[in-house]
């Protein structure tokens, strides 16, 4: 659904000129997106974010940096190519600990 989306978004480079139909292609166009809008609502299950410890004294030498940095984190943590990224570590680590025990087996 989510691919379809952006094929059609990406393959469709022209535009109505009629400023009715434009204006409903746009409304039409919205409203798909509204869809994807809950992908960047939820924190990301299990995952915490810090800063390195040598970063915080340079954060918290300005009040401003700070906010930046607790906007940033808030941001990050919700970010869905991160949870992808996840994701495909973790199956890397299950398929990496499978194949270590194929091979003890052949041992």
């Amino acid at each position: 659904m989510m691919e379809e989306f952006f094929l059609k978004a990406d393959n469709d480079g022209s535009y109505k000129l009629n400023f009715e139909e434009f204006k409903a292609f746009n409304d039409n166009r919205d409203k798909e997106a509204e869809k994807f809008k809950v992908l960047f609502e939820e924190d990301i299950e299990n995952l915490e974010i810090e800063n390195l410890a040598i970063d915080l004294p340079y954060i918290e030498m300005d009040s401003s940096r700070i906010v930046r940095n607790e906007e940033w984190i808030k941001i990050v943590n919700k970010d869905v190519y991160i949870e992808e990224a996840l994701y495909i570590i973790k199956d890397m680590v299950e398929l990496h600990g499978a194949l270590a025990e194929l091979e003890n087996l052949k041992d």
